[in-house]
């Protein structure tokens, strides 16, 4: 893997992407994290992920620090993810580069963060896949990339249809789940974070296609404390 050296550094006030005066007093809890093997609670019975990764056709919107796109369909007719028994509603994907969360002490090229909710009771669970350069082209991402909008704040409806699935590693038995928190603003506590152990492959030039539109436009790296980051291992 083309990883990066990681330079760890703490904050317990962070500002906001978008508007640098602006600053927020947080929790605990905030993500993201060093995910260090060697500190993990492993288990081979974490937890399953189920997923439904119906293709929808998606709006998408620069609000400023990065790129989302969004399900056009009605809550009824999104994808979900259930957790651990919990019922999970997709609505969003977003990209960071470099990545967020590091692994070991080094971070990947960039990261995508898949947000659902549970609509019964308003919590969020964020999917999140480290992205490396391997030679390989995902077609997913460049239809991403075919769609970012020219201007900042209007979300653009597409012609497109998006397929989640086909932006998961190949190998999703490993993953890594604690609690966490947005990394982006207001950094809302007490989020469900899932963590692929192993990386989507794209290619340098693909990557750099995201890179042009934000080049570093990562959460520095947030205090553990005493929480737990659990890991799921195969045996």
């Amino acid at each position: 893997m083309k990883l990066c050296t990681a330079i760890v550094f703490f904050v317990s006030f962070i500002t906001c992407y978008s508007c640098k005066k602006e600053t927020y007093q947080l929790p605990y809890d905030q993500s993201p994290i060093d995910l260090n093997e060697s500190l993990t609670l492993k288990k081979s019975q974490l937890g399953n992920i189920t997923l439904t990764a119906k293709p929808f056709y998606f709006s998408i919107l620069d609000n400023g620090y990065t790129v989302s796109l969004a399900d056009t369909a009605s809550i009824e007719n999104r994808n979900t993810l259930t957790f651990n028994g919990q019922l999970f509603t997709y609505e969003q994907t977003h990209f960071h580069i470099h990545s967020e969360h590091y692994l070991n002490s080094v971070f990947f090229p960039m990261e995508l963060h898949n947000v659902y909710i549970d609509e019964t009771n308003g919590a969020i669970l964020v999917l999140a896949i480290f992205v490396d350069i391997n030679g390989t082209s995902n077609k997913q991402l460049d239809t991403m990339a075919r769609n970012f909008p020219n201007v900042k704040g209007q979300p653009v409806m597409t012609q497109s249809l998006f397929t989640l699935n086909n932006i998961l590693p190949t190998d999703t038995s490993d993953y890594f789940s604690y609690t966490g928190s947005l990394t982006t603003p207001p950094y809302t506590g007490n989020v469900t974070w899932v963590v692929y152990k192993k990386p989507l492959e794209t290619t340098s030039g693909q990557l750099d296609t995201f890179t042009r539109k934000y080049a570093a436009n990562f959460r520095p790296l947030q205090e553990i404390g005493n929480r737990v980051v659990f890991e799921r291992i195969v045996d």
